[in-house]
Protein backbone atom coordinates (compact mmCIF):
# COMPACT_ATOMS: atom_id res chain seq x y z
CA UNK A 1 0.00 0.00 0.00
CA UNK A 2 1.24 3.26 -0.60
CA UNK A 3 1.91 5.57 2.03
CA UNK A 4 -1.09 8.09 2.61
CA UNK A 5 -3.08 5.52 0.93
CA UNK A 6 -6.62 4.81 2.91
CA UNK A 7 -8.43 1.47 3.20
CA UNK A 8 -12.16 2.04 4.34
CA UNK A 9 -13.17 -1.13 4.50
CA UNK A 10 -12.61 -2.77 8.75
CA UNK A 11 -9.77 -5.64 8.52
CA UNK A 12 -12.57 -8.60 8.37
CA UNK A 13 -14.23 -6.65 4.97
CA UNK A 14 -10.90 -7.16 3.98
CA UNK A 15 -10.43 -10.21 4.63
CA UNK A 16 -14.14 -11.26 3.46
CA UNK A 17 -12.98 -9.37 0.15
CA UNK A 18 -10.02 -11.18 -0.28
CA UNK A 19 -12.11 -14.70 0.36
CA UNK A 20 -14.55 -13.49 -2.12
CA UNK A 21 -11.31 -12.58 -4.69
CA UNK A 22 -10.00 -15.97 -4.35
CA UNK A 23 -13.00 -17.86 -4.66
CA UNK A 24 -14.16 -16.32 -7.41
CA UNK A 25 -11.01 -14.94 -9.79
CA UNK A 26 -11.51 -16.75 -12.62
CA UNK A 27 -14.75 -15.21 -13.21
CA UNK A 28 -13.26 -11.42 -11.78
CA UNK A 29 -10.25 -11.78 -13.82
CA UNK A 30 -12.26 -12.79 -16.91
CA UNK A 31 -14.80 -10.07 -16.35
CA UNK A 32 -11.75 -7.18 -16.12
CA UNK A 33 -9.98 -9.06 -19.23
CA UNK A 34 -13.11 -8.45 -21.11
CA UNK A 35 -12.31 -4.93 -20.57
CA UNK A 36 -8.63 -5.05 -21.01
CA UNK A 37 -7.32 -3.88 -17.82
CA UNK A 38 -5.77 -6.16 -15.47
CA UNK A 39 -7.25 -5.80 -11.52
CA UNK A 40 -3.91 -5.91 -10.00
CA UNK A 41 -2.39 -3.02 -11.01
CA UNK A 42 -4.91 -1.16 -8.73
CA UNK A 43 -4.10 0.39 -5.56
CA UNK A 44 -4.99 -1.96 -3.06
CA UNK A 45 -8.21 -0.17 -1.97
CA UNK A 46 -9.47 1.01 -5.41
CA UNK A 47 -8.86 -3.53 -6.15
CA UNK A 48 -11.20 -3.85 -2.67
CA UNK A 49 -13.54 -1.29 -4.29
CA UNK A 50 -13.45 -3.96 -7.14
CA UNK A 51 -14.31 -6.94 -5.69
CA UNK A 52 -16.78 -5.31 -3.61
CA UNK A 53 -18.55 -3.73 -6.45
CA UNK A 54 -18.33 -7.34 -8.35
CA UNK A 55 -19.94 -8.64 -5.60
CA UNK A 56 -22.27 -6.45 -5.42
CA UNK A 57 -23.69 -6.73 -9.07
CA UNK A 58 -24.12 -10.49 -8.46
CA UNK A 59 -26.54 -10.27 -5.75
CA UNK A 60 -27.88 -7.64 -6.64
CA UNK A 61 -30.90 -9.44 -8.04
CA UNK A 62 -31.49 -12.10 -5.10
CA UNK A 63 -33.82 -11.57 -2.56
CA UNK A 64 -31.93 -9.89 0.19
CA UNK A 65 -28.94 -10.41 -1.31
CA UNK A 66 -26.85 -7.10 -1.14
CA UNK A 67 -28.56 -6.89 2.54
CA UNK A 68 -26.90 -9.98 3.35
CA UNK A 69 -23.49 -9.40 1.28
CA UNK A 70 -23.46 -6.16 3.61
CA UNK A 71 -23.91 -7.71 7.06
CA UNK A 72 -21.52 -10.45 6.37
CA UNK A 73 -18.91 -7.72 5.49
CA UNK A 74 -20.17 -4.73 7.73
CA UNK A 75 -23.15 -6.10 10.01
CA UNK A 76 -23.43 -6.46 13.04
CA UNK A 77 -23.07 -10.12 13.42
CA UNK A 78 -19.73 -9.64 12.23
CA UNK A 79 -18.92 -7.19 15.54
CA UNK A 80 -21.15 -9.89 17.76
CA UNK A 81 -18.71 -12.79 16.61
CA UNK A 82 -15.90 -10.79 17.45
CA UNK A 83 -14.98 -8.77 20.55
CA UNK A 84 -12.22 -6.23 18.54
CA UNK A 85 -12.64 -6.79 14.92
CA UNK A 86 -10.08 -4.65 13.92
CA UNK A 87 -7.83 -5.46 16.73
CA UNK A 88 -5.00 -7.08 14.04
CA UNK A 89 -1.12 -6.68 15.27
CA UNK A 90 0.52 -4.32 12.80
CA UNK A 91 3.20 -7.36 12.00
CA UNK A 92 0.01 -9.53 10.65
CA UNK A 93 -1.17 -6.55 8.82
CA UNK A 94 2.39 -5.51 7.12
CA UNK A 95 2.83 -9.23 5.96
CA UNK A 96 -0.36 -9.64 4.54
CA UNK A 97 0.39 -6.43 2.39
CA UNK A 98 3.58 -7.96 1.17
CA UNK A 99 2.23 -11.44 0.27
CA UNK A 100 -0.48 -9.43 -1.58
CA UNK A 101 2.34 -7.02 -3.92
CA UNK A 102 4.45 -10.01 -4.03
CA UNK A 103 1.75 -11.50 -5.49
CA UNK A 104 0.31 -8.39 -8.07
CA UNK A 105 4.17 -8.08 -9.00
CA UNK A 106 4.84 -11.91 -10.24
CA UNK A 107 1.04 -11.70 -11.94
CA UNK A 108 1.85 -8.69 -13.43
CA UNK A 109 5.79 -9.91 -14.40
CA UNK A 110 4.10 -13.43 -15.98
CA UNK A 111 1.17 -11.36 -17.69
CA UNK A 112 3.97 -9.43 -19.40
CA UNK A 113 5.84 -12.60 -20.01
CA UNK A 114 8.75 -11.54 -17.70
CA UNK A 115 10.52 -14.70 -15.89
Amino acid sequence: MADGEVVEFSYPAVAGLIRIADEFWPEIDGTCARTGFDPLGLPFDRFLNLIYSWACERVQYSENGRTELDDALFGEQARRNRAEPDSVAPEVVEEEMALFQAFSTEHSQLSRGVS
